[in-house]
């Protein structure tokens, strides 16, 4: 893996995602190794893995899992904003997991076999990071979330996006949002956003609303 002189990866050697062989490096394709460099560059990663789905589909993207350095504070919206300056939204990955360890085989490598096994709880091991919501507004966008992503766990940590949503999905749920509260929310801010500040701005602008 080619490294810079302050020896992190160098993400500008690592094979093209879209025309290298897949198969390169470390028994995965070349877009996983890409993606892996990424988040692994990241200041606050100690150690990122990504693996993919054991059946993918077209609608189905890999899993990242990642180990935070040292106690710093770390979701996967300030990750999923990483990656977006420097790959397409294709190449983010479905769902972001925090762990304290990745599995290492006994030759010390990533056991990719063990985060394999693992992926029928990504999305429950997503949401045990994330606060529950509290607020009124807060469980009717959660409710929502669950409806349309077809998902049983949703906290005010995370974002629509990060918890497999797409853009269809995301019309679909603003269309269910509206017609549940009569609040209307911007696509944009779906993008970026969590639950949480989602459903803070939902709140401050349904009561202007009832005063006006």
């Amino acid at each position: 893996m080619p490294l810079t002189d302050n020896g992190k990866i160098d993400t500008k050697a690592l094979p093209d995602p879209f025309t290298a062989p897949r198969g390169v490096g470390s028994g995965i394709s070349a877009d996983l190794m890409h993606i892996e460099a990424l988040l692994g560059n990241h200041p606050l990663v100690a150690a990122a893995a990504l693996v993919e789905p054991r059946d993918p589909g077209p609608d189905l993207r890999p899993v990242a899992f990642v180990v935070p350095r040292g106690d710093e504070e770390l979701n996967a919206v300030v990750l999923r904003k990483h990656l977006r300056g420097h790959c397409a939204e294709r190449q983010i990955p479905e769902k972001i997991v925090l762990l304290e360890s990745l599995p290492l085989t006994r030759q010390k490598a990533i056991d990719r076999a063990r985060l394999v096994e693992m992926l029928p709880d990504a999305g429950r091991l997503a949401a045990s990071a994330s606060s529950a919501p509290r607020t009124e507004t807060e469980m009717v966008l959660a409710e929502v979330w669950r409806d349309v992503l077809k998902i049983p766990y949703v906290g005010i940590n995370d974002n629509f996006f990060d918890l497999g949503g797409h853009s269809l999905l995301a019309i679909q749920m603003i269309e269910q949002v509206a017609r549940a509260t009569g609040y209307r929310i911007i696509p944009r801010k779906v993008l970026l956003d969590t639950l949480g500040q989602l459903a803070g701005r939902m709140a401050e602008e349904l009561v202007k609303e009832a005063v006006v």
